[in-house]
């Protein structure tokens, strides 16, 4: 079923581009001169998607991120790039930095892995899509998506042990009419493994909700978790999305996403709002959280932020709170034009908002520019001492690769960057080299990992930051 594809991985080494370094020395929020060179890498035969966990970190250094490379034919193929802790591809790992899988062999289907996981023995988990033309729609989706799951051995090869020879596929519901995208995933305390995204179905109309699938170490669904392994979950009766999952010490799930619904008195107006489900590790929903019934929405509403707002990462501090992180539609001043800024809450472990978060439980933070557009794609990390990292872009046309960093109070840190903010730029042309990351992870020693893509540059980009 799952087979590794020499063809379609090409060589790292001789797309990576590698540009002039900084100083020797940094302060906190500048680029990282040990790493690679200029404290970034840039690939033309590897591509990130972001999701939960798109960056997982080895304990040897090496940097594992998920992804996809392109065919011959140009459609996306599941894939996952290991580099060194320099920035250099690993050519222990499928022989030049990267493997691949492919889950189905149909010649409109594309694949894409979402979210990478690490092991305690070593072997390397990915979750992600798979995606193929329907040869006869019936009023669905002209696309039929379904979970997808590869695990590997540390050199990189399939490992026979899981699934079909290191590959599954899962559905949720009649794959004539249903969709399933995972793109986040967890390990949880006693090993096993979960995937969550979004499942919808044609029926009246679009049933979106979210979508959690557990496994056991062998790749088989876990009967004692909602009975067959799966669990989806309607937040709103419309549009509900997931974008991340993170698993507590004490074996509960937490998925995070928007919820939105069609609002009847404006025409054409779309109500989202950030959204919290917690789990108990049978499936059940956890009673204790929230309203009674395990779920939270937030809105981010206000004078200056009149419009919805959306949910992207999700991060557990050693006490048990829970951050999230999106964007709100907000104005720099009162009666201005709104426009995408990023947007924290963070929550007791009841799920009511942390009012010593902020002040009320929510932080907004505009950049610069009042026509700019800013997303906090690249989700958030909690270092060692309590601070928040968040990633994402912020900026007019092609924005800025921007990180933030935020006090455990939830001002920005200004001891990073320029005033709590690092803003990067690759290349020379006017609004080129600029882009998003959509990947963020915090090394044992506090330095920032974070990938994504370029505006004009086209390509993925690995970059590493300095913490202090």
């Amino acid at each position: 079923m799952a087979r590794r594809s020499a063809s379609l991985v090409g060589c790292v080494a001789a797309a990576l581009v590698q540009l002039p370094a900084p100083s020797a020395h940094g302060a906190a929020g500048d680029l990282d001169p040990s790493f690679s060179t200029g404290g970034h890498v840039t690939s033309s035969a590897f591509f990130d998607m972001g999701g939960g966990n798109v960056i997982a970190l080895q304990a040897d250094g090496k940097i594992l991120v998920a992804g996809y490379v392109l065919g011959a034919d140009g459609r996306a193929r599941f894939a996952i790039a290991r580099f060194g802790g320099d920035g250099s591809p690993d050519p222990t790992f499928g022989g030049d930095g990267i493997v691949s899988t492919t889950f189905r062999t149909g010649e409109t289907c594309e694949e894409v892995a979402r979210s990478v996981l690490l092991q305690d023995d070593a072997r390397i988990l990915a979750v992600g899509t798979s995606s193929c033309e329907r040869s006869a729609t019936g009023g669905a989706s002209a696309r039929d998506a379904w979970f997808a799951i590869a695990r590997y051995e540390p050199d990189g090869t399939p490992d026979a042990t899981f699934g079909d020879e290191g590959a599954v596929l899962t559905s949720f519901g009649d794959p004539d009419r249903c969709n399933a995208q995972a793109v986040a995933g967890a390990l949880t305390p006693d090993g096993e493994i979960v995937a969550a995204g979004t499942a919808s179905c044609r029926k009246a109309g679009l049933d979106s909700r979210f979508a959690v699938a557990r496994y056991t170490a062998d790749g088989t669904l876990g009967t004692g978790f909602g009975g067959d392994g799966k669990v989806r979950t309607n937040l709103t009766s419309q549009f509900d999305h997931l974008t991340d999952v993170v698993v507590q010490p004490d074996g509960k799930l937490v998925a995070g996403g928007t919820a939105a619904l069609w609002v009847v008195e404006i025409p054409d107006a779309l109500e989202s709002r950030a959204a919290l489900v917690r789990y108990e590790p049978d499936g059940r929903l956890d009673t204790s959280f929230g309203g009674g019934d395990g779920m939270v929405m937030t809105s981010f509403r206000s004078r200056t932020c009149p419009g919805s707002n959306e949910s992207y990462g999700l991060a557990i501090q050693p006490d048990g709170r829970i951050l999230e992180g999106g964007s709100a539609a907000c104005a720099a001043a009162p009666g201005g034009v709104p426009h995408p800024r990023w947007a924290l809450a963070r929550y007791r472990p009841s799920g009511r908002l942390d009012r010593t978060f902020g002040g009320d439980g929510r932080v907004v933070t505009i950049f610069a520019e009042e026509t700019a557009t800013d997303w906090m794609y690249g989700g958030l990390a909690v270092q060692a001492n309590g601070k928040i990292v968040a990633a994402g872009t912020a900026g007019r046309w092609n924005g800025r690769f921007t990180l933030a960093r935020y006090r455990p109070s939830g001002r920005l840190d200004p001891r990073f960057g320029a005033d709590g903010k690092a803003q990067s730029s690759f290349g020379t042309a006017p609004r080129c080299g600029r882009g998003l990351w959509d990947g963020l992870a915090i090394q044992s020693d506090g330095r920032i990992v974070v990938s994504g893509g370029g505006g004009c540059l086209s390509s993925f980009v690995m970059a590493r930051y300095l913490p202090s």
